[in-house]
């Protein structure tokens, strides 16, 4: 429990400390985004283009390749994260992001436990049912007169 509770804490800084350090402008496409399946995978669900924005931080206009939808057009309008230096970053971490992580780190601590002492418990059990059957074995052959091997259980 409180593995996710640390992660939650820690997310919720990191997205704090983005919100506070990153800020979004609307950038232009200079191209029509690749077609899927025109040599490209038809599953692919981003593509990068040239694009141009402006800034109100910082003079003049900025380009570079921004992260888009395989539909977008030239002139489509995108949303776009940038940091106090003007360069393109991911969007900061939402709340939902925060919440998702925080339990799915939780879970899979709680998963890994589960199987490390389930690991444990199968291999104890194994070593005791080997020695089990050794022990019988052995009453076997002290019980066999005839010299039969008596039952094999490995």
């Amino acid at each position: 429990m409180s593995i996710g509770t640390n992660n939650f804490t820690q997310l919720h800084e990191q997205s704090t400390r983005q919100l506070a350090d990153r800020h979004a402008v609307a950038a232009t496409a200079l191209a029509d985004a690749p077609i899927a399946g025109m040599g490209r995978i038809a599953t692919e669900q981003t593509t990068k283009v040239p694009a141009h924005w402006s800034e109100s931080t910082l003079p003049g206009r900025a380009d570079g390749d921004i992260v888009v939808p395989p539909a977008t057009k030239r002139g489509d309008q995108i949303q776009i994260w940038l940091d106090n230096t003007g360069a393109v970053v991911r969007a900061p971490l939402t709340a939902n992001d925060v919440t998702i992580g925080a339990i799915c780190t939780g879970l899979l601590t709680w998963l890994g436990i589960a199987g490390a002492l389930t690991g444990l418990f199968l291999l104890a059990r194994a070593g005791i049912n080997q020695g089990r059957y050794l022990r019988w074995h052995r009453e076997w052959q002290l019980f066999d007169t005839n010299n039969h091997s008596g039952p094999r259980f490995w």
